[in-house]
Parts: structure tokens; sequence; C-alpha cells
């Protein structure tokens, strides 16, 4: 009894300090004004981008029954995947998805028609899939503690119906074509990098395994693209590249899943590495050699061969080397890798002329610009040398930038010799005036053209005459 006495006050003393310590984690654990933004905005722009997928898919590019179910079918695996386990997603993954649909989603809305239904169908599938990934993956990861989870369920779902009440109400009335999508594909990136910024992201630890199969990656699909697309673009039929690109492209994905999984394997994914890369390549070459025999070449094969297998064997050797050092000496190879694969990339740009050379000029400034000031600022930084993440912040800025840039060059383009148009719920009509280049008949001044999207319905002949003859 006295030794409980005499513990009595010591225990009042704990429980006391438990009391202070319980309430300042739940002061802090409270969510900031910042979160709650960032979780209305994550939530909404994934419900926009599934609104405005879906417009775009199913009135703009093919009115096909059901074709719906496709983007909800997206968005609802991608939420399922991401609240189940937080290992399914990974910033890298996401990010390097987002950094590869955005400019495939601005190359088929400048070429609208001119690109077949079955490629805009999967562009812009893959374009929703990596936005909606990214959107639910940052809210698992900005999560809060049980306490306020039904403060952040609350807010997910008023997200949603903002989004939502954005594509059906809002949009309609003050926009004349399905400008959402732009709107909804840049504030989503936008989103994103927010996310990453309240995270911090640049203070992790990089693993040099993952950044090694990237680059590996973007080697090999140089090389086919080099070989293999670049020769045969101008007769390879729709099937052909959807099966023979398509078996390549989930080789590559499955490479990024288990370069995920076993990342700290290094022994065993330089097996895996090697065997991917021989199944691409007998699955290229059997290919090639059964259906389109005819249109290949011994270069083509040799070119498409070395190219993977030097991509593959670069790999192997770099992360042998890097195995064997430091923590910082791994931190800065890797940078170096990754600043040396941007100019790979941005080198095959220019010269297949795929973009804006002063869009490629900036990148290339950017990224120098950020590596610079990283390098300056090392004896800038706080006591424990934490980096400034600079070198990642200026350039994905400069590429959000460009990516506003582009939608602004596509809304420019839509609206080009626009007279009249209206938008209601079935679609958007236009009427267009389009000069009559035809030297037979000079008369033809011009003509105007009724579209649907991106169908043509019919012309009128300005002509006094003509104007009231039908026209096919």
């Amino acid at each position: 009894m006295l030794l409980e006495l005499g513990n009595a006050p010591e225990a009042a003393l704990n429980a006391t300090t438990a009391m202070e310590i319980d309430a300042s984690e739940s002061v802090t654990d409270s969510p900031s004004w910042w979160r709650i933004c960032l979780w209305l905005g994550l939530s909404a722009s994934g419900s926009v981008m599934l609104l405005a997928t879906t417009n775009q898919l199913c009135i703009d590019v093919a009115t096909v029954p059901f074709l719906w179910i496709l983007p909800l079918s997206l968005y609802l695996i991608t939420f399922i995947l991401c609240f189940d386990n937080p290992r399914w997603y990974d910033r890298r993954v996401s990010g390097l998805l987002l950094s590869v649909a955005a400019p495939a989603a601005c190359w088929a809305l400048r070429k609208e028609a001119d690109v077949a239904i079955l490629d805009q169908t999967v562009i812009y599938s893959l374009v929703l899939f990596a936005c909606c990934m990214a959107c639910h993956g940052e809210l698992v990861r900005s999560r809060p503690t049980p306490k306020y989870l039904t403060l952040f369920f609350l807010l997910v779902s008023a997200g949603g119906a903002l989004g939502g009440l954005f594509v059906a109400m809002i949009a309609p009335p003050f926009f004349q074509g399905y400008w959402e999508y732009h709107i909804g594909l840049a504030v989503c990136v936008l989103m994103t990098l927010l996310a990453w910024y309240s995270e911090k992201i640049w203070l992790g630890t990089p693993v040099p395994n993952f950044w090694l199969w990237i680059i590996a990656v973007t080697t090999q699909v140089g090389s086919i693209g080099y070989f293999m697309y670049e020769p045969l673009s101008a007769t390879l039929v729709a099937h052909d590249r959807s099966v023979m690109f398509g078996v390549y492209a989930i080789s590559v994905i499955l490479g990024v899943v288990l370069t995920v999984a076993l990342e700290r394997k290094p022994k065993l994914l330089r097996l895996i590495w090697i065997a991917i890369t021989v199944l691409q390549l007998l699955w290229i070459v059997c290919y090639c050699q059964t259906y389109l025999a005819e249109q290949m070449n011994l270069r083509m094969y040799i070119g498409t061969g070395l190219g993977l297998a030097l991509s593959t064997l670069l790999c192997v050797i770099a992360d042998a080397l890097l195995s064997n050092r430091n923590a910082p000496t791994q931190q800065t190879s890797i940078r170096v890798l990754l600043m040396l694969t941007v100019a790979a990339c941005l080198a095959s740009f220019w010269y297949f002329k795929s973009f804006e050379r002063w869009y490629i000029a900036v990148v290339a400034g950017a990224v120098l610009v950020g590596a610079l000031l990283e390098w300056v600022s090392v004896k800038q930084r706080g006591p424990m040398g934490q980096s400034g993440g600079v070198w990642f912040w200026i350039p994905t800025a400069v590429l959000l930038v460009l990516l506003c840039t582009q939608w602004l060059d596509v809304i420019k383009q839509d609206n080009q010799n626009v007279t009249l148009a209206s938008r209601n719920f079935y679609g958007v009509l236009k009427v267009r005036f389009k000069e009559v280049s035809d030297h037979k008949h000079p008369k033809f001044v011009g003509k105007y053209a009724l579209s649907h999207g991106q169908i043509v319905h019919g012309f009128q002949f300005t002509d006094d005459y003509w104007r009231h003859q039908p026209t096919p």
C-alpha cells in the first residue's frame, strides 16, 4: 500500500504527460487548410478527368454504345488499387506515366480526325488512367489519422461532386468546346506537383535500380522508333501497330512492376532485365518475320537487336558499378544519369522534329539551370544538408507551363476560322469558313463547313449560284 501511495504522484505525472503528448499529437495531426484544399483539388481533378474523357470519347471521337463503361472502369480501378494498399501506388511510375501521357494527349487533340479511332481511344484511356492514379494515389498518401478519416472521405466526396458540377453545369454555358478536358489535365498535373511539394519528395533516397531500368527503356524506345516505327509508319496498318507495339509496351510495364517490387534485389533484377529484353527481341523479330516480312530488311533487325541488347547491357553494368558505392555518390550518379537521359530525349525530339525547337531549348535550359542552382546551393542549406529540390522543380514547372501553352495552341487552332459555334447536351456544332484553292473553279471563293466534333456533315459555297446547290 505504501508502495502504491508512493508511486501515485509518479503515476499521475506519467498520466498527465501522456495526456499532454496525446493532445499535442491531436493538434499536430489535425488537417490544415492547405491539406483540406489539397484533398478537394485532387478528388475534383480525378472527377473532372473522368467526365471530360467520357465526353471526349463518346461524343467527339466515336458514338459507340456503352463506350462510357471504359473510362468509368478505369476510374474505379485506380480508386480500388490506391485505396486497397499503398504499395500499388508508386510516385516514380505515376510521374513518368503522366509525363508520357500529357504530350500524347496534346498530339491527339491537335491531329483530331487524322488519328485513328482506336489510337485515340487508347491515348485518352491512358491519360485518364495516369491522372486518376496520380490523384487517388496522392489522396491515399496524404490520408490523415483515423480520428479525421470522416472529414477526409467527406472532402473526397465533395471534391468529386465539385468536379461533376464543373463539367455538367459550368462548362457547357461558358465553353464553346470540350475545353474542360484541357483544364482538367493541366489542373491534375498541377495538383500532383503540389502534393509532391507537400511531401518534399526530393528528400527521399533514390534507389538506382528503378531509374536504371527507365534509362534502359528510354534507349529501347528510341532504337525501336528509329529502326522500326519510322520506316514502317507509312505502311503499318492499325492492327499490326496495336498488336506489335502493344505487346512490347506490356513487357515494358512488366519490367517496371518487377523493378518496383524487387528493387532491393539487384542480382535477381539483372536476370529479369536480360530475360525481358530477350523476350522483347524474340517477339519483334517473330512478329515481323511472320506478318511484315515483305516490309522488313536486315538493317531494321540488326538495329533493333543492337538497341535492345545495348540498353540492357549498359543498365546491368551501371547497376553493378553503383551497387558498390555509398549513398551520396549513388544519388549524384543517378541524377547525372537522369540528366543524360533527358538530354538524349531532347536530342531525339530535335532530330525527329516532334516538338517546337524553342520548346526543346527551353526545357534543356531549365534542366541545366536547376542542376547549376542545386550545385551552387550546397553550402547554403540547413544543418541537415537537405536538398532544395531546385533540380526537380524548375524543369517540372517549365514542363507544366509548356503543357498549358500546348493546350492554348490547341484551343486556338480549334477556334480558327469559326464563324458560329453552339454547344448543347449532344455535342458541339461549329461552322467554319474555308477558302477554296481550286484553279479549275476560280469562282468558288470559299465555303462554310458544318462539323459536329470531328465529323464534317456538309458544306456550302459562298458563290451566289452554287450556294443554293446541294453538296455531298
